[in-house]
């Protein structure tokens, strides 16, 4: 009985504020549980010593079949991300790399870049997601201060990675599927791709519909699609990543060097699932929802929050190799997007576009991000949603 009249009491004062005051205390309300949610997950993690990779196994486990990704017209669930992870993971420990190694990461947008670091996290080894718009010496200064052990990169960045860490004598794997130049930027339809076949012996590269640089700055080590074959998809024993807490370090992140030479920040595991846990449940992100990435994976906004809300929720990531404003929601309709991350001015050359009957043709009813202006967030709603 007692219960019953402290629920009663509970309802009464609420309706009796719900009716002075509207619903704006109930605003608040909702917003500091969701904080208290985000910090007993966050205490719950750092508890459990998780990591990412392990918290990326209980979401396959949970949600094998579920859509990881989105590229290119293709659908790839958690189950087969894990086993593209698994390889990568296999492949790195028959190289001697181990925990507390680092492994520069050069690739533009695409699936392997995300399950090339997953995999390396699966045995403790760190990965520097470097920016692939830097060369020369910006970029040699990314390379040094992270000594990594092993570069690998995609077709497009090899070239301009070799001659940055000739200094380091360290070896360059790549990626030799390539994206071909096409007028499809890569949310929206399937896009052709060309196979690159690299000679190991001599260092040459030729691709079919064109061919690389043959200068000595773009010699290519080994073609890593092939190294991969060779090995499993099962996952690793999870003593390979044994030592490695919530607050080890997952990746550094490059910040662009526009005022003096790129800084290295330090992701933790805790750090990226802190990233997830609060966008993610603050948006009331569902399994369900498909989330629209334009943003580079090599950057925050899309490598960890992208990402991580995609894992933490179950929800689909979209991933769109760039940024285009005439493309942005026609790529939303086709993929199915329903939510849409920006950062900066996106949302402002978005309102530069011609407006068109397309405008408000999509499924997007949340976007994601930072550093809008007021006006131009009350323009981008009129407009589109």
């Amino acid at each position: 009985m007692g219960l019953s009249v402290g629920l009663a009491v509970v309802f009464a004062a609420v309706l009796v504020v719900y009716l002075t005051l509207g619903d704006e205390p109930l605003r608040w309300v909702e917003m500091a549980y969701r904080l208290f949610y985000v910090r007993i997950s966050m205490r719950s993690f750092e508890r459990r010593g998780s990591t990412i990779p392990d918290e990326f196994e209980r979401r396959v486990d949970t949600s094998p079949h579920q859509s990881a990704l989105h590229f290119m017209g293709e659908e790839l669930s958690f189950l087969e991300l894990d086993r593209m992870a698994n390889r990568v993971a296999s492949w790195a420990l028959s190289k001697g790399l181990r925990k507390g190694d680092v492994v520069g990461l050069m690739m533009g947008n695409c699936p392997e870049f995300i399950a090339t670091w997953l995999g390396l996290s699966k045995i403790g080894v760190v990965s520097a997601l470097v920016n692939t718009k830097l060369t020369g010496k910006s970029l040699e200064h990314c390379f040094n201060i992270t000594n990594p052990k092993i570069i690998i990169a995609d077709v497009k960045c090899a070239p301009h990675a070799r001659p940055a860490t000739a200094a380091l004598h360290v070896p360059v794997h790549v990626y030799s599927r390539r994206i071909s130049n096409s007028n499809n930027n890569g949310a929206d339809g399937k896009t052709e791709r060309r196979d690159v076949d690299l000679n190991v012996d001599n260092g040459r590269a030729a691709g079919r519909g064109g061919g690389l640089d043959q200068s000595p700055s773009s010699v290519l080590r080994t073609s890593l699609d092939a190294e991969l074959k060779g090995h499993g998809q099962t996952r690793v024993a999870r003593k390979a990543r044994e030592g490695v807490a919530s607050t080890s370090l997952l990746f550094y992140i490059f910040t662009s060097g526009t005022t003096g030479m790129p800084k290295a920040a330090r992701i933790t595991h805790a750090r990226f699932f802190a990233a997830g846990v609060a966008f993610g449940f603050m948006n009331r992100i569902k399994a369900s929802d498909r989330i629209y990435c334009c943003l580079p994976l090599y950057h925050s906004a899309g490598g960890m929050i992208g990402v991580s809300i995609s894992w933490w929720s179950g929800a689909t990531l979209i991933i769109s190799r760039k940024f285009s404003a005439r493309k942005f929601f026609s790529e939303c309709l086709n993929s199915r997007a329903t939510v849409v991350q920006y950062i900066g001015q996106i949302c402002r050359y978005l309102l530069s576009v011609k407006p068109g009957s397309s405008d408000r043709d999509h499924n997007v009813t949340k976007a994601i991000g930072n550093g809008m202006q007021l006006d131009t967030w009350l323009k981008f709603q009129q407009r589109y949603v």
